[in-house]
């Protein structure tokens, strides 16, 4: 497998965060696991998470690795969020890079964001904030799509961002004792830099408990980009779906595909939803399920090919899934069936992901 800026990255995050945090930190989670999909492989997975940084004590700090035989990636986070009269206010910074063999280039990327969210009633917030982000793609495949290719090189993008938030019921983790509803929209603007554009992507989550012990879990999501140079939208900021939105799909499984390659492209517009039954079995932590999960990706705005694959046609799938959660860990598998699909579609049927925590 190529080397790749990953590993260096993961060296630094380890010796810039975990010295920091054996010091400073007030407490710190560490979980290790390993999991397997058709799409990465079997890949083995360490993260680190610490709040409680600083001479404040107001800075929380995370490092996540993901490698196997297939590639690997790497992410290190920091965010500091000091106290206010009233709303939050958070700075943060991340950092990335991954190297897989299914995508025909290797991105490394950095972010730095400032935002000011403000509780408007109980259930209801509103927010503000700017970012920067600056982006290096490396081919590391011969004979990748020309397509993909317009994007190599070094890129930045610096705008400003606006989103909301209404919450109805408590969604911590584990089953709904009650109905419970969110509604999230956010809108980014990135009119400086090498990448100019405008996103919007609003999400709803319903859950509820029904009779024997049965609960419905719902989610929909849907957004769209849109360039404001020649109207070209960057892979980079394209979006890519399968794997977990919608279940049955490999990740960029569906959507535009170019026809020479076969690489995928990512797409401008998309949705994705589920609606899923879930019921804990007796007297133990597992939870079973049946699933019907949708969505679709298309256009690449800026990009003029007849033989593109690049429309809009609704991918469907059924499936069932098995949680076990405990203190030690917790084991997710989910088989799903697609029923509504293209030719050129690319499947994952069964995915399994095992992570201990210590």
């Amino acid at each position: 497998m190529p080397s790749s800026p990953a590993r260096l990255l993961i060296a630094a995050l380890f010796a810039g965060v975990l010295a920091p945090a054996a010091v400073w930190g007030q407490s710190g989670d560490l979980s290790l696991g390993a999991s397997y999909s058709s799409l990465y492989g079997p890949t083995a997975n360490i993260a680190f998470s610490a709040e409680g940084l600083g001479r404040k004590k107001d800075i929380a700090a995370s490092v996540r690795f993901r490698g196997g035989p297939e590639g690997e990636e790497g992410r290190v986070s920091f965010l500091r969020s000091p106290e206010v009269e009233t709303g939050k206010l958070r700075y943060a910074f991340t950092a990335n890079a991954q190297n897989w063999d299914h995508i025909p280039y290797e991105s490394r990327g950095v972010r730095v964001s400032v935002e000011r969210e403000k509780p408007v009633g109980p259930r209801t917030s509103f927010g503000a904030g700017a970012f920067a982000g600056y982006d290096d793609v490396t081919a590391v495949v011969s004979g990748m799509s020309g397509i993909l290719a317009r994007d190599f090189g070094e890129s930045s993008s610096i705008g400003v961002n606006v989103f909301s938030r209404f919450e109805s019921g408590d969604f911590e983790p584990g089953q709904p004792d009650a109905a419970r509803l969110r509604l999230d929209s956010n809108l980014q603007i990135a009119g400086l830099g090498d990448r100019k554009y405008v996103a919007l992507e609003l999400g709803a989550r319903y859950e509820m408990p029904l009779s024997s012990g049965f609960v419905l879990k719902t989610r929909l999501k849907a957004g769209a980009i849109r360039g404001l140079d020649d109207d070209y939208v960057s892979v980079l900021d394209r979006a890519f779906q399968g794997d977990l939105e919608p279940r049955g799909f490999e990740y960029g499984g569906l959507g535009p595909r170019d026809p020479a390659t076969q690489d995928a492209l990512g797409g401008a517009n998309f949705y994705a939803g589920s609606v899923e039954i879930q019921r804990p079995v007796a007297e133990t932590p597992v939870v079973i399920g049946a699933f019907v999960d949708f969505g679709s990706t298309w256009s690449v705005p800026g990009v003029s090919d007849p033989m593109l694959y690049d429309q809009h046609e609704i991918r469907a799938s059924a499936g069932v899934s098995v949680e076990f959660s405990s203190d030690f860990g917790s084991l997710r598998v989910s088989y799903a069936e697609p029923f509504e699909r293209q030719d050129h579609d690319r499947v994952q049927r069964l995915s399994v992901a095992l992570v201990a925590s210590f």
